[in-house]
């Protein structure tokens, strides 16, 4: 008989924009779920300051990584923030894995990382955003043992923080409506779209988008504002005709002028962030 376990999610900042940190009870896996913009704050937290892997999700692609810690004291803080470039603009979100007891050693990543590399292939939910296959590294049988016990914790923590990467789709007990309609509302930008079934968004006629952008805006966005410019879908700062579907969080930058998560801009009817259908149905029995 399987036995119960407890997860807890403890909202760093007081709210699900912010840091996220996510455990088991009795355990030593350590997630934590770090929104993009909110990346420099890794370094204010202890754990995020030792070895472990990470996930870097956009909404189609994920990176498998590790980090070791540093000279300097720093580890998967360090690593998360080179990241924060703008040739890496597909994510929006990172997670986190470490151990409560920082026991996990430079062989113990390279494997984890190799693990859920074949894994998130093996799925195929997301497009690996990987030049090469990780390097799988050398264990002992005693050290795989713990591993594996390790991975089965994590992915029970990954799929709590709302992400499918290793593993297939199940059936969710959250029913989307076809077509459902959804708002993104800014000081300077207003948005109506619909939530497709396949996970996307059409930018209907008559939203509006921020004037200005960010220094950071990424190439690939202002591309897309600028060909949404050119064909004639925006003019001056609003939508003369609906968009095509694109992905939840490239329809958000496109209205707001930053890298955005889509997932927590857009809001359903009733005020409630999309994000909700994306969270998947977790029975920890």
């Amino acid at each position: 008989m399987a036995h119960g376990k407890t997860i807890k999610l403890f909202l760093i900042e007081g709210d699900m924009d912010g840091l996220i940190q996510a455990s088991i009870s009795g355990r030593i896996c350590i997630g934590y779920n770090i929104p993009r913009e909110k990346i420099s704050n890794c370094k204010d937290i202890k754990d995020l300051n030792q070895t472990g892997v990470y996930f870097l999700f956009g909404d189609e692609e994920v990176y498998v990584g590790q980090a070791a810690q540093r000279q300097n004291g720093l580890g998967l803080s360090q690593r998360l923030i080179e990241h924060d470039n703008t040739k890496e603009s597909y994510w929006t979100d990172a997670v986190a894995l470490t151990a409560t007891d920082d026991s996990l050693n430079p062989m113990m990543i390279w494997y984890l990382e190799n693990w859920f590399y074949k894994r998130a292939k093996a799925v195929g939910t997301y497009k690996l955003q990987n030049a090469n296959t990780p390097n799988p590294g050398k264990v002992t049988m005693a050290e795989e043992a713990a591993l594996q016990d390790y991975v089965e914790d994590a992915l029970m923590l990954v799929k709590a923080l709302g992400y499918k990467a290793f593993e297939k789709e199940k059936n969710s007990k959250i029913s989307v409506p076809e077509g459902m309609k959804v708002t993104l509302d800014s000081r300077d930008a207003h948005a109506n779209g619909i939530y497709t079934s396949d996970k996307r968004i059409i930018v209907l006629k008559g939203s509006t988008i921020s004037a200005a952008t960010s220094p950071s805006y990424p190439a690939n966005m202002q591309k897309k504002r600028k060909d949404l410019l050119s064909d004639g879908t925006i003019v001056g700062n609003e939508f003369v005709k609906n968009s095509k579907p694109e992905a939840v969080s490239t329809a958000a930058s496109i209205v707001l002028g930053r890298s955005a998560n889509g997932w927590t801009a857009w809001k359903m009817p009733g005020g409630k962030v999309i994000d909700k259908l994306r969270m998947p149905s977790v029975n920890l029995k």
